[in-house]
């Protein structure tokens, strides 16, 4: 006996469908960019929702690239909005570093890297940034975070007015202020730290005093010797901040000088 058995032909379980109450995955509203003059894209208003498949489709020249290089963040429109994710300026940053590792590039030069990233995302970011050097990458990198280059970089190049001014480690660049700063609660507040040895000069918020010392040893030593009621000292080395400000300060006085005797 012969049995055949017919089933019904097997279909795929539908896609779910996008939800469209929801906040937009991608949003453009009047973006636009131009190049030399020329309108590639001209004031595109889209929003793309969470779960569709979108294909964006176009003859050469009508926008398509430059589309979605400002939806990735490595394109800035001219003028509009373009928000993905609901995007923080931290996520775009997030996501421009994904883009740049993808080809796991052997140097990579990065420009403000943790700009609008919180104070997480920037630890976060140079976690990896530590791992990635370790791999024998050359990485170069700008910032206006100088905690960011005393705890990352082996060496640091300080331009001024299109010149080097110093490169180095970061010691050697905060050695070149040779400035350290010796915080001390005191009673009497500043007026009782008058007259340390290698003090330049003192701040004070009620009974805590910072001194700012070029010799900081005979600062706490002097300041030991005396019969003084303080506590909860501590002593910081010259910091970066200083330096650069001193080394960039002092390359525009030079500049103005010079330019000043050829006249």
């Amino acid at each position: 006996m012969n049995t055949h058995v017919t089933s019904a032909p097997t279909r795929s379980a539908p896609r779910s469908a996008p939800r469209h109450d929801a906040a937009p995955a991608i949003r453009l509203r009047s973006i636009v960019r131009s190049y030399a003059g020329v309108h590639a894209v001209r004031g595109i208003d889209l929003d793309f929702a969470a779960g569709e498949t979108v294909a964006l489709l176009g003859p050469n020249g009508a926008g398509k690239s430059t589309s979605i290089g400002m939806m990735l963040g490595l394109i800035t429109p001219d003028s509009g909005q373009v928000t993905v994710g609901g995007l923080s300026g931290g996520q775009s940053q997030r996501l421009r570093f994904a883009i740049a590792i993808v080809a796991n590039p052997q140097i990579l030069i990065l420009d403000e890297p943790t700009r609008a990233l919180d104070v997480q995302g920037r630890a976060e970011f140079w976690i990896a940034m530590r791992a990635y050097a370790s791999t024998g990458r050359t990485i170069l990198f700008a910032t206006h975070y100088l905690d960011e280059v005393d705890e990352n970089a082996t060496r640091v190049v300080v331009l001024s007015h299109g010149s080097v001014v110093a490169d180095g480690n970061p010691a050697d660049i905060r050695s070149r202020t040779g400035v350290s700063v010796v915080r001390v609660s005191i009673r009497g507040g500043s007026a009782a730290c008058a007259n340390l040895p290698g003090v330049i000069d003192a701040n004070a918020i009620g009974e805590r005093v910072a001194l700012r010392t070029t010799d900081p040893d005979a600062t706490v030593r002097a300041l030991a010797a005396r019969d003084l009621d303080w506590w909860g000292i501590q002593v910081s080395p010259p910091s970066l901040d200083e330096s650069f400000l001193n080394l960039t300060n002092d390359s525009f006085t030079q500049e103005n000088t010079g330019s000043q005797e050829l006249s």
